[in-house]
């Protein structure tokens, strides 16, 4: 009687342990903050192949900066002069055509301004580098932005 005992207690133990190491977390999966300045250095495009390809403040005379600031507002400045400016949001999320398929897990920001009304970009964040493209969320033919952070 008394290994029958010790083996369901063992049992009922291991049972609880992994029981308790398998609970999902409720805690919400935050975008990586792009807060900040950016100044832009390349943008890649798939086609066509060319001398400008990649696009370069050097090959296109343009100098421009992203400003992403903590009260959800943006501009975008190009050669010192503001282009384009609003609210924006980020968010989170992931895209899964088929349940065998790739998942793409992305960060997007979500742009508003009185032109255009809303649009958004995907991103990652590596270090200081800050790169916008499509390709990130599973979109095919994505141009790639690369900005680095002041």
């Amino acid at each position: 009687m008394k290994p029958l005992f010790s083996t369901f207690i063992i049992i009922s133990l291991l049972f609880i342990l992994i029981s308790s190491s398998c609970t999902k977390s409720n805690s919400p999966i935050l975008p990586v903050s792009i807060v900040g300045k950016w100044k832009w250095v390349s943008t890649y495009h798939d086609y066509p192949l060319s001398a400008t390809n990649p696009s370069t403040p050097g090959n296109s005379g343009i100098e421009e900066y992203v400003i992403f600031n903590t009260n959800a507002t943006w501009k975008k400045i190009q050669n010192n002069v503001t282009v384009d400016s609003g609210t924006c949001a980020t968010g989170h999320g992931f895209y899964q055509p088929l349940p065998t398929a790739t998942k793409y897990v992305y960060d997007s920001v979500k742009y508003y301004n009185s032109l255009q009304g809303a649009t958004w970009d995907y991103y990652s964040i590596s270090k200081d580098t800050l790169t916008f493209s499509g390709g990130f969320a599973g979109l095919y033919g994505s141009d790639s932005k690369t900005f680095v952070k002041q």
